[in-house]
């Protein structure tokens, strides 16, 4: 039989309380997709109820989409990160 000591040592470390495997916390990348998903469906419900001319607020958010895939370079993505929001590996708009 083992010993205690070789037990924990084989064991994976402890789970913070109330850690839920396959769910991250709020991070950059997070709320940058939220966001942008956001405002383009709001974008298209006030274009199809109110006027058209809020189709060019979704082309604004998809340009804005575009330059940070090409550009690797978000600016919302830097102003979280300057309030301390975490960063997250999925993505590279929060580099």
């Amino acid at each position: 039989m083992s010993t205690k000591q070789e037990r924990s040592a084989t064991l994976p470390p402890a789970k913070p309380e109330g850690h839920r495997p396959g769910r991250g916390g709020v991070t950059v990348d997070r709320i940058v997709h939220i966001v942008a998903g956001t405002f383009i469906l709001a974008s298209l419900t006030l274009a199809h109820f109110h006027s058209q001319n809020w189709l060019w607020f979704t082309a604004f958010v998809g340009a804005n989409l575009l330059q940070s895939g090409i550009t690797n370079w978000c600016l919302m993505s830097t102003i979280l990160r300057k309030l301390g929001v975490p960063e997250g590996s999925a993505v590279g708009c929060s580099r």
